[in-house]
């Protein structure tokens, strides 16, 4: 009985050691597999680059807040082209009339708008000409004023459209009044405020420039933020 549970102990030791010894094998086996892999050349397929139109991305109704309850800034592009929306009073903010917000007609053949600074509309015709009205408070429309001009409602406030630039095919403008431009050779251009650095050349962040200014070519999509 003795052997027998002898004999049995062994052929159970062998038996691991065996498991052990293969198992030592084959991570080796493994390694030197992942270093003679590392060691060819990759072969990478071709990637097949997504259709991409610009248009898709073209802003056709905008909501947003004038600051006052109940008087916000509506701006929607309907059939044909015609951009309706908000009308704006003396002071730059929704014109109101017995106790309603005014909206009419503003511009047709529009493809394309943007809302943003103080309260400022940008909007871009099928002629690739881009339009503003509202506030030039940051100098958005590329109108140069001094600081008590640019502050000055009667001066500053635009209630009719006002023509900026030609030859673009996409405009945004973001909350602080900077302004970004791609023309039609997809080259990219800003002015306005540089609050945040958001002009993109200039360290001064009190830089307000009606000038603009190219600072990338061969863009292919372009947004304000912030």
């Amino acid at each position: 009985m003795r052997q027998s549970k002898r004999n049995r102990i062994v052929f159970i030791v062998i038996v691991i050691s065996i498991i052990v010894a293969l198992g030592i094998i084959g991570l080796f086996k493994s390694g030197a597999m992942i270093q003679k892999d590392y060691k060819k050349s990759v072969r990478y397929k071709k990637l097949k680059y997504l259709s991409y139109k610009l248009e898709d991305h073209y802003n056709k109704k905008i909501l947003c807040s004038s600051g006052i309850k109940g008087m916000p800034y509506e701006y929607q592009i309907k059939k044909n082209g015609k951009l309706y929306g908000t009308l704006i009073d003396e002071y730059g903010y929704p014109l109101k009339k017995y106790g309603h917000v005014m909206k009419d007609t503003i511009a047709h053949n529009v493809k394309h708008i943007s809302f943003g600074g103080r309260g400022s509309l940008l909007y871009l015709d099928y002629k690739n000409r881009l339009y503003g009205m509202g506030w030039n408070s940051d100098e958005e429309f590329q109108i140069k004023m001094p600081e008590d001009k640019r502050n000055n409602v009667s001066t500053a406030v635009f209630r009719q459209p006002v023509f900026i630039m030609n030859n673009i095919i996409y405009a945004s403008i973001n909350e602080g009044g900077a302004v970004i431009a791609m023309k039609k050779d997809h080259s990219v251009w800003t002015w306005g405020s540089n609050a945040g650095g958001m002009l993109g050349y200039d360290k001064n962040t009190d830089l307000i420039s009606c000038k603009p200014k190219k600072i990338f070519e061969n863009v292919k999509y372009i947004a304000a933020g912030g």
